[in-house]
């Protein structure tokens, strides 16, 4: 079970909080037709800001703050400011299938599934994974993490042999594009021996998929 600093989280909080009421301050202060570094008013939603600002960093701010805000269980209002991000990435590329949406979309499911709504987890992931797809293909470490993340969903959902799928895509990828002795493969590889272990026939898939994984 991970344990959450609480002070530092909340320190952490404040900071993007911090960093966010500077951006917004130096909209106030703006003349009317001073260009703030190509920043744009736009409406944030009735929970938001009254104005919010179409920039790249003001999205970064809104994940920083979002990712705090999940990793202090408190998911609600991480899903308010991921759901703050999309909509600045959604102006300011405008479309919704960009790289850099992938991402949000792989952290939008991470609160869902800790929230138990698994199905719509599977649904953001599921955008993720297309755009992975589309934009990296199908051996791109994006597209990895995201194998890796959709297999969290169905363990957590007691799905084994399914999240073992998943896990065993990610972590052919992760070997052929970074190496065995990665981070990346390491954590994929520890979900896998999980998914092999709560299975009744965990002896003979496991060491199956480790003959196989040997190959690559």
């Amino acid at each position: 079970m991970t344990v959450i600093d609480v002070p530092l989280v909340e320190s952490r909080l404040q900071s993007a909080k911090s960093a966010l009421d500077l951006f917004y301050l130096h909209q106030r202060n703006s003349k009317p037709n001073e260009d703030v570094s190509g920043m744009i008013s736009i409406k944030m939603g009735e929970k938001g800001v009254e104005k919010g600002l179409v920039d790249p960093e003001v999205a970064k701010l809104y994940d920083q703050l979002a990712y705090l805000l999940f990793e202090d269980a408190r998911w609600d209002e991480a899903i308010e400011l991921f759901e703050k991000r999309l909509e600045i990435e959604k102006k300011v590329l405008q479309c919704d299938d960009e790289p850099e949406m992938a991402d949000t979309y792989r952290k939008f499911a991470m609160v869902l599934n800790r929230q138990g709504k698994f199905e719509e987890a599977m649904k953001q992931h599921q955008k993720a994974l297309t755009i992975n797809l589309h934009a990296f293909g199908s051996e791109h470490s994006s597209t990895a993490t995201t194998y890796h993340c959709t297999g969290n969903v169905f363990y957590d959902q007691g799905k084994d042999e399914k999240s073992m799928q998943k896990y065993q895509k990610a972590l052919k990828i992760r070997m052929k594009t970074l190496g065995a002795d990665h981070s990346s493969s390491a954590i994929t590889y520890h979900g896998l021996e999980k998914s092999c272990t709560d299975q009744a026939s965990a002896t003979t898939q496991c060491n199956t998929i480790k003959r196989r994984l040997r190959s690559f």
